[in-house]
């Protein structure tokens, strides 16, 4: 089975940009348009907690914001993009330029291996299981705990993107490098990783913890 995914990515280029968090950026496109709940992801309810369909990053050190499907690509395209500054915390930052690109994905399991890589780190470990993998001496016991947790990972993202998996889901870590992120305040151990999996993800989509902030996002790469 197949599913069609539309991705878009807006790129800001602001002036002194790398002060900026992209949650206040959310914060600040929330508040100019409160009735767009795919900006601020919230329903009648209160949070959504399904997969946003627009996610502000930090990709190489400029703010990207990412939609998913058409919805989401018009309010880009109509609102955000048009806008000349931002305003956060009563400080004005004027935006240089600003780029949009769309693409689209067949999203399935193929009978090939693709390989990706995070761009930013993938917080994989929980508290529940923190302990559990930092006393494992064993290398390649530590690889397989993380390769199941990044199965789940990806069913989870499926299961956002509302795609069906009928097939099974293999991964192979290739290259895995420890380091500790900090997340409203609190460290978090994450990883910078390189994977092969049999199913096509869309480019600057996140798994892990916190993927809608920007950690865990991954992009295919040619090995």
């Amino acid at each position: 089975m197949t599913k069609n995914i539309s991705i878009g990515i807006l790129i800001f280029d602001i002036a002194k940009f790398v002060k900026i968090s992209p949650h206040l950026v959310r914060g600040f496109f929330g508040r100019m348009y409160p009735n767009e709940k795919l900006i601020h992801n919230h329903n009648e309810s209160g949070v959504s907690y399904r997969l946003p369909r627009i996610q502000f990053k930090l990709i190489d050190g400029k703010i990207n914001v990412i939609s998913i499907g058409q919805e989401a690509h018009n309010i880009l395209k109509q609102k955000l993009m048009l806008h000349e500054k931002i305003c956060i915390h009563n400080k004005q930052y004027k935006i240089n330029n600003v780029t949009l690109s769309i693409d689209e994905y067949d999203v399935q399991t193929t009978d090939h291996m693709i390989a990706y890589q995070s761009i930013n780190p993938w917080i994989a470990l929980k508290s529940s299981n923190y302990k559990k993998y930092t006393m494992m001496e064993n290398e390649e016991d530590k690889k397989e705990f993380l390769e199941s947790i990044l199965i789940g990972n990806i069913l989870s993202l499926m299961t956002g993107l509302e795609y069906e998996v009928h097939d099974r889901i293999h991964v192979n870590i290739k290259d895995l490098e420890e380091k500790y992120v900090n997340l409203k305040g609190k460290r978090f151990l994450a990883f910078d990783v390189v994977f092969e999996t049999n199913i096509v993800i869309p480019d600057y989509l996140g798994i892990g913890k916190s993927s809608s902030r920007g950690y865990g996002t991954i992009k295919k790469i040619d090995m």
